[in-house]
């Protein structure tokens, strides 16, 4: 299948300076066009594209769909990237072979400041910036064109509009969770908290967009748009902290049962389960950390955290002991980052009189576990039984780090970020947020 690549010329049009890299996170805002990638596409994500396009091609309202699906394809690209290698960083596993980049991540060290920032599937792993930066521009650019077509020459511009302010909020929001500051469009250097406010605003456009959807061929996903957006503007709210009635109005209002997955494509080195292929597949070139190990609820195997450990294998560095996820169990199998579980879970943390009650609703829902029910055991046992819900849940889905960062209550949560020696004796570094890469800052 064609694809509309990097071939975009006359890139200075649209503001990008002269001579500067796109891939530089700095210049990323006006150069990102050329990062396009929805080569070997199938399924929802199918499109017939020209081999060969200039930014200024791209003005014709047929392609509106395409640019959407754009950028649906780079953000489902960089959530894989970054639930593998931000489970590094957040201790959802350990690098257990000689990548160095890799162990970096893992030990949270300041070299991680002189990583090359990359498109999600370049080799050079571990990119945890860049590709959401791709995936911000890329939606806010197809806004852009598509409010800038003639009235009528574009389908339903309502859903295309919604659903790519609706991934831009995504990727302003992980940003911002992860990232201890931000810049876009070259500069200036801006909060964590302020990328949150950006991602809030893109989740309400989605919303108010999506909802004008109601009959149609599109009808069907402008609603799981609108409750994708939901959550994820609950989120925003939750990680900004002060606005409890906010967050219960958006996550109260997600339809029970909804969920929102990326994409993921066993055939496209693209759009691969980046955990799967680097977990299992590369043969444990990660494993999985130790404090997932055998989870139990009440006597009952956790179903949420199924890991295949072998204490009989040593890994490629002589020291990790392999252990496989059994989330993701292929290549193409697609990512959830956006669910009714995660609105649910909000709801019982910004309201202590729900907490019990939601543990125990999610719990009813896994026929094994269905019957261990939890019991109230007073605020700060419920505080802390909650985040180990929340942890187990949301298991590999991108939640880790910006919780770790938002709840973070010594002797009472359970998961914080590891201090001294990691398996390999190898010290941990300073770092909680991911600092900004150097190139960005330059760039500026």
């Amino acid at each position: 299948m064609a694809n509309l690549n990097s071939v975009l010329d006359n890139r200075g049009s649209r503001g990008c300076p002269q001579g500067s890299r796109w891939r530089r996170a700095g210049t990323l805002g006006a150069c990102a066009l050329g990062v396009f990638m929805v080569a070997a596409c199938d399924g929802l994500l199918e499109v017939e594209l020209p081999g060969q396009l200039r930014s200024e091609d791209l003005n014709d309202p047929e392609l509106a769909e395409v640019l959407v699906r754009s950028v649906q394809s780079d953000f489902d690209c960089a959530l894989s990237t970054y639930v593998m290698y931000g489970g590094l960083w957040g201790h959802d596993f350990y690098q257990s072979d000689n990548f160095s980049r890799g162990r970096l991540t893992q030990l949270r060290s300041d070299e991680v400041l002189i990583f090359d920032q990359d498109e999600c599937d370049v080799a050079t792993f571990p990119q945890l910036y860049l590709p959401f930066q791709i995936a911000r521009f890329q939606g806010e650019d197809a806004v852009e064109r598509i409010e800038g077509f003639e009235p009528g020459s574009v389908e339903d511009p309502n859903f295309l509009i919604g659903k790519a302010y609706a991934y831009s909020g995504y990727a302003y929001q992980i940003m911002s969770e992860t990232m201890c500051e931000l810049a876009f469009d070259g500069g200036p250097l801006v909060s964590r908290a302020a990328g949150m406010e950006l991602a809030k605003a893109r989740f309400t456009s989605a919303i108010n967009f999506a909802s004008l959807v109601t009959t149609g061929t599109n009808a069907v996903e402008a609603a799981e748009i609108v409750n994708m957006a939901l959550v994820g503007r609950a989120r925003a709210r939750l990680n900004l902290g002060g606005d409890v009635a906010g967050v219960l109005a958006d996550a109260g209002a997600v339809t029970a049962g909804f969920v929102r997955y990326a994409d993921m494509d066993g055939g496209d080195s693209r759009r691969y389960n980046r955990i799967y292929d680097e977990n299992e597949r590369n043969g444990g070139g990660s494993t999985v950390h130790p404090s997932y190990f055998g989870l139990l609820v009440g006597a009952v195997p956790d179903p949420r955290v199924v890991v295949d450990e072998h204490p009989e294998i040593t890994a490629f560095d002589n020291v990790s002991q392999i252990a496989y996820q059994q989330k993701y169990a292929s290549l193409d199998a697609d990512i959830p980052f956006s669910s009714w579980r995660e609105a649910q879970l909000m709801i019982a943390e910004v309201d202590p009189t729900q907490t019990v009650a939601v543990i125990n609703s999610l719990r009813a829902t896994w026929p094994t576990i269905a019957g261990e029910v939890y019991v109230d055991a007073g605020a700060t046992a419920n505080f802390a039984a909650l985040w180990e819900e929340r942890r187990r849940e949301l298991f590999l889905q991108g939640t880790k780090i910006g919780d770790i960062l938002r709840i973070n209550v010594p002797s009472v949560t359970t998961d914080d970020f590891e201090t001294g020696l990691n398996q390999r004796n190898a010290q941990y570094g300073p770092n909680t947020c991911y600092p900004l890469p150097d190139q960005e800052v330059l760039a500026m």
